[in-house]
């Protein structure tokens, strides 16, 4: 079988159980995939499978609503009724729409659907019906029905109710055409119809039919005494490229709505959602600037074809756009061809979900075009031609931050780009089986990331038996044994290295840095990286909670004279002996004094982190 052939074997395998292709592979080579697979897809490291279901507490502010709305979900888990069924019966208890025609077709189309319902849980339902008018109780309701692997597939976690309210109330108005294009439930068009007054104004696109249908029945609910036809529709957003296409296939309307039609766009899209192989390749053909695969960076780019030429759109997406090499693409797109208001950080805001979130707001216009009245006092972002992608997107920098930033940049400087060999600890594939807690015949110790400190490994309390074969993934085994290496925490918003000179062994938390940067010292090379100059250059330029190759391969390594470098490489070392923070401090002058940096700009650099330091 040609190479071809295997490769789209694994994909499809792969894509059938929803794992990478990597993942597949690993799988395989280890028999999983002939042992504990079920054990591996369930487990809470693999999303996409997860049986675990969570409170989005955020969704509704108003905790007597979500225990009542709890009592709904123990019972639907309780008589193991369907999703589509659950909601069915709650929706059929609705009072004060009998006699809207809209909702009575809605209803029956839905009936015909679930088909025959218990008498029982018909009665139980009308016996404990809530106030559907108040908010999105409909959708809290759906969302506690999903498992975390169903949220996963389709990348769908419902936004926190005050961020919603404070995008509507910052860019809607009483006229504003208003489009969600993954609008689920409806929480974004909910609110914008307190604005707008207007059911006519507001339009929802999503490829969930469940949601779709709560969505229209939750705007007929917000407007009991109107009879009107929600403009709601259940299509992909990336499935068409204009909106004359996708409404055409909604197949619901009979006005087409032009391009460029919306006054805002408003969404939190999904991330990371599952996509086939199929889907992929029509979406790399259709979205040529986007090479990243990202289904986020395609909304991003779609809604520029939905707004009207000075329209706004705002988007709730992961932190990592604003840093992340992969998404270079939609960062280099949103500056070419739109003018970017507000990045504002809204930290981590969604149960369930570890990812940091920031809300992008841009103006569909060109930026060398005038630029629109200024909506508010919050605004993180002055995009000019002067400007690179990098700046724009660096929210986390101040304007003394950049200044430090920039006087650095001006001396000659050297990076880890060519000039070292990375690997990753070891991933065992079963740590419970294969990390011991007590040294055994034929062990050695085993370093975590929560080992790692500046210059030195803690003493670790864990063992492993290095066979290579038996793992899932290994790095050649003469870096891991190199004479001289450096270990750094894989996850940290800091970047701490540590010194090795006895071939020690790590697990994935814990990657490794041969340098060979020409005459310069490793152990001045760690002084340098653990210096807080250089933990300040990275958490302003990168701030991700995951060190990354690549940002490391980007760090201004200082080009140091001899004297400096001996002088870093002693101290280095007599740290390690010794554990004296006065050696840390030496080390810190040393930097700065290479940078000429005053008192302002090193209290600037001190006072942007806690230190990794403590004393013993």
């Amino acid at each position: 079988m040609s190479s071809d052939k295997v490769l789209s074997c694994v994909v499809n395998s792969a894509d059938e159980i929803g794992i990478s292709d990597a993942t597949f592979r690993n799988w395989r080579r280890l028999g999983v995939l002939r042992g504990d697979c079920n054990k591996k897809l369930c487990s809470r490291a693999n999303k996409r499978q997860s049986q675990r279901k969570f409170k989005p507490e955020e969704y509704i502010d108003n905790a007597a609503l979500f225990y009542e709305i709890d009592f709904w979900v123990n019972y639907v888990t309780e008589n193991n009724i369907g999703i589509s069924e659950a909601l069915f019966l709650v929706v059929s208890n609705i009072s004060g729409l009998g006699s809207n025609p809209v909702f009575q077709r809605e209803i029956e189309l839905w009936s015909r659907e679930v088909g025959n319902i218990s008498r029982q849980h018909i009665d139980w339902f009308r016996e404990h019906s809530l106030n559907i008018f108040n908010g999105d109780v409909l959708g809290l309701f759906y969302q506690l029905l999903l498992t975390e692997g169903q949220k996963a597939v389709m990348g769908s976690y419902y936004t926190p109710s005050l961020i919603v309210r404070d995008i509507v109330k910052e860019y809607a108005t009483v006229r504003s055409k208003i489009l969600d294009p993954a609008c689920g439930t409806g929480q974004f068009l909910i609110e914008a119809a307190r604005v707008t007054g207007d059911p006519n104004l507001l339009y929802g696109f999503d490829s969930d039919p469940i949601a779709v249908r709560l969505c229209r029945i939750n705007l007929i609910c917000k407007f009991p005494n109107r009879i009107f036809e929600p403009n709601i529709y259940c299509v992909d957003m990336l499935s068409d490229c204009s909106a004359d296409e996708l409404c055409e296939k909604a197949n619901r309307i009979e006005t087409k709505i032009p391009a460029n039609y919306f006054d805002l766009v408003i969404t939190n899209p999904p991330w990371g959602g599952h996509i086939d192989l199929s889907m992929k390749n029509i979406l790399a053909k259709r979205f040529p600037q986007i090479m990243s695969g990202e289904t986020f960076s395609y909304f991003l780019v779609q809604a520029s074809k939905f707004a009207k030429c000075g329209g706004y759109v705002s988007f709730l997406l992961p932190e990592a756009i604003l840093n992340i090499k992969i998404h270079d693409d939609i960062r280099k797109f949103l500056c070419k061809n739109t003018q970017i208001v507000n990045i504002i950080n809204l930290g981590r805001i969604f149960s369930g979900v570890f990812t940091s979130v920031i809300r992008l707001d841009y103006c569909n216009k060109q930026p060398n075009e005038k630029q629109n009245e200024k909506r508010n006092e919050k605004q993180n972002v002055k995009q000019n031609e002067k400007q690179n992608v990098k700046q724009v997107f660096a929210i986390h920098q101040t304007g003394d931050d950049r200044c430090i930033l920039d006087k650095i940049d001006l001396l000659p400087k050297a990076t880890l780009k060519n000039h070292a060999k990375f690997a990753l600890g070891i991933v065992t594939g079963n740590n419970e089986k294969h990390i011991l807690s007590l040294c055994e015949c034929g062990s050695e110790p085993i370093f975590r990331g929560r080992d790692v400190e500046p210059f030195i490994l803690k003493p670790s309390k864990e063992y492993i038996i290095f066979v290579p074969e038996r793992f899932q993934q290994v790095a050649s085994e003469n870096l891991y044994r190199a004479e001289e290496k450096l270990i750094y925490r894989f996850i940290s918003r800091d970047i701490v290295f540590a010194y090795d000179n006895k071939r020690r062994l790590t697990l994935n938390s814990a990657n490794i840095l041969i340098p060979d940067i020409p005459d310069y010292p490793i152990k001045a090379l760690a002084a340098v990286l653990n210096s807080e100059v250089m933990r300040f250059i990275y958490r302003k330029r990168f701030n991700t909670i995951k060190v990354l190759r690549g940002n490391l391969e980007n760090l201004p390594i200082p080009i140091l004279s001899n004297h400096e470098k001996n002088e870093l490489a002693a101290m280095a070392d007599k740290f390690i002996e010794t554990r004296s923070m006065n050696l840390i401090t030496g080390i810190n002058q040393i930097i700065f004094n290479h940078y000429n940096l005053n008192d302002r700009e090193i209290k600037q650099i001190v006072g942007a982190g806690a230190t990794l330091f403590t004393q013993r």
